[in-house]
């Protein structure tokens, strides 16, 4: 799911005054078409304007709406992130708002044009038209504090990981430093920012296999839930509702700065968070590793060939 192209919200105003000016833009080459008769010239002109006025403002305010994800398109994933991130109900309940706005206004549009029909006189059309128009103004300012609430929650969804749900996804799990970056720019064609300090991932990294794998690279230590910052709890969703293996890096010579026992405490957190998930072992940094280490931990099933774990995952 892509939430980088939702459409900016903007003020009540902006939406009433480009509707006004839009319907009396489209409608200036069709009033020589109409009637000569004064009245029915008037309320000719009158009535196509607060029909062009309802459908441009109203489908503008429908865009809104369509703009947002709706919750029952949703994945897990996306459902659990946006919920946690920024509240569903919280997007819903705004969204309503604005729904109920536009059948307001289709209402009033409604009314209006009855009202218009009965008038005899120019000055009684120019005073239904005015009041419609000061009705509608009225509805647009009520859902001001409702539109900001809205621009406030696009901005957070753009925030959020533009990730594929819909193909195989492989995640990377390990203490900072310990090469996780380095590891999805071996198996992927990222080009991750890699380098010495903790806690350097700011965001989710993602790799694409072709177009049959997305692999992650997942921050965080998995401590309690209600420890973990943002990013973290996009790693943790991520994991749980989009690995289908989990990649353990573990950095057995130390360099990283975490001893191996803290490390082998952190791959028996993530095995109890997701009994369901594989999980495989990969020991980065081999290559400063004594060749009998090199041999014990690849007869033990730990991955130390980048390529030949990517040979692994395209098999699975």
């Amino acid at each position: 799911m892509n939430l980088q192209k939702l459409q900016k919200v903007q003020n009540d105003k902006f939406y009433f005054e480009i509707a006004l000016k839009q319907a009396q833009k489209d409608l200036q080459r069709k009033f020589s078409k109409l009637p000569k008769d004064d009245v029915k010239r008037q309320k000719s002109i009158e009535i196509e304007k607060i029909k062009y006025f309802t459908r441009i403002i109203t489908s503008n305010l429908n865009i809104i709406i369509e703009s947002f994800p709706r919750e029952r398109d949703l994945n897990e994933f996306y459902r659990e992130l946006i919920d946690n991130n920024i509240g569903i109900t919280k997007m819903k309940r705004e969204l309503a708002k604005v729904k109920v706005a536009m059948k307001f206004i289709g209402g009033m549009h409604s009314k209006a044009i009855m009202n218009i029909r009965l008038a005899k006189e120019k000055g009684r059309i120019a005073k239904e038209k005015g009041a419609f128009l000061g009705r509608v103004g009225s509805i647009m300012r009520n859902i001001r504090k409702d539109l900001e609430e809205l621009e406030k929650i696009r901005k957070e969804l753009k925030e959020l990981p533009t990730i594929k749900t819909e193909i195989r996804t492989v995640c990377i799990a390990g203490y900072p430093n310990v090469g996780k970056s380095t590891l999805l720019k071996k198996l992927t064609s990222a080009n991750p920012e890699v380098n010495i300090y903790p806690f350097t991932t700011k965001n989710l990294m993602m790799g694409y296999v072709g177009k049959e794998l997305q692999v992650i690279d997942t921050p965080g230590t998995f401590r309690n839930k209600e420890e973990m910052n943002k990013i973290e709890k996009q790693a943790y969703l991520a994991i749980k509702h989009l690995a289908e293996i989990i990649i353990f890096v573990i950095d057995f010579t130390e360099s990283c700065g975490y001893e191996i026992e803290l490390q082998k405490e952190m791959l028996e957190n993530v095995k109890r968070d997701f009994k369901d998930k594989k999980i495989v072992i990969y020991a980065s940094k081999s290559d400063m590793m004594e060749e009998e280490q090199a041999k014990k931990y690849s007869e033990e099933g730990i991955f130390l060939d980048s390529k030949k774990l990517k040979d692994f995952l395209l098999q699975k």
